[in-house]
């Protein structure tokens, strides 16, 4: 992963981002109903965390060209456009994403848990997997991992930004319905996933994983039914709009290598709201994502 392991999203700074001086604007502001505006307040703490562990590359050609920038930009906000849209980041993958993306993500963890002499990596804020099992679940199951973690955590967004208007008191646990988190804490793996309540565990087994997607597939269905209207175009055509002039988009080449790619490959990394890290190569002359890592600042 791009960040440090984190525990929780309380411990990630989630809701130290969002103070009240920078939400009360929002929330009372014409845009209180659109999803993307919340985003925008993470921005500043995400991308700190996202330039300050890029790693540059060296094969003598450090600085991306203009149209490279343009095209990483594109990506990145047609990500999080896609993303806004569908609320599901399945769909999102099977639009954007390279078809062996989740092979080449399970490859590149492996290479560099061994590189690092690491025990454990980081899947998301508060979970952590065994290295002794990356290579045991099918892509299909990592793949379904992902997706319902993602969804998950963007939910919980949404929920924040339809339905939470006391700023002054913002806790993690406004993220979500108490249903879905007792729900989440029923499950021993996902107990931590929100705010720490107790030791933390890492997954040893595909057993672990399989039942962690459901429960965490179930919140996601319960969330679904419980969320009021979509964002509406213009609401999205304009925090689109703010994206573009905040100067978040800063797209960066990062160590091939690394990544599993070859080393002549040109990797760009660059940053997309809500909450990642994509990361892009180029395929038959079109940028596209190999992976979007979960990076939620420090």
């Amino acid at each position: 992963m791009l960040c440090e392991p984190l525990v929780s999203y309380e411990e990630a700074g989630f809701c130290r981002c969002l103070s009240a001086q920078m939400m009360k604007p929002l929330i009372h502001s014409t845009k209180a109903t659109c999803l993307l505006t919340v985003f925008l307040v993470i921005a500043a703490m995400a991308s700190r965390s996202f330039l300050l562990t890029v790693v540059a590359t060296g094969d003598g050609q450090t600085e991306l060209t203009e149209d490279e920038v343009r095209e990483a930009e594109q990506i990145s906000l047609t990500f999080t456009t896609r993303l806004s849209q569908s609320q599901d980041m399945g769909s999102v993958m099977d639009e954007l994403f390279l078809p062996d993306s989740v092979e080449r993500y399970v490859r590149s963890e492996i290479r560099r848990a061994r590189a690092d002499q690491l025990s454990y990596i980081v899947f998301s804020s508060g979970i952590f997997i065994d290295v002794s099992l990356l290579d045991k679940p099918s892509q299909m199951d990592w793949r379904r991992f992902y997706t319902a973690t993602n969804n998950f955590m963007l939910l919980g967004l949404v929920y924040l930004s339809r339905r939470h208007g006391d700023v002054e008191n913002l806790k993690t646990s406004d993220l979500y319905p108490r249903d879905v988190i007792k729900l989440l804490d029923a499950n021993p793996m996902l107990t931590n996933l929100i705010q720490k309540k107790g030791a933390i565990r890492n997954f040893k087994s595909v057993e672990e994983i399989h039942s962690a997607t459901a429960t965490l597939e179930q919140a996601v269905a319960m969330m679904r039914k419980s969320l009021p209207a979509r964002t509406s175009e213009k609401e999205l055509a304009d925090t689109l709009s703010e994206i573009k002039k905040s100067g978040f988009i800063k797209p960066q080449l990062v160590d091939a290598e690394s990544f599993s790619f070859p080393k002549e490959t040109r990797v760009i990394m660059v940053p997309a709201l809500p909450f990642h890290a994509l990361m892009l190569v180029r395929v038959d002359g079109k940028l596209r994502i190999a992976w979007a890592y979960f990076n939620p600042g420090d």
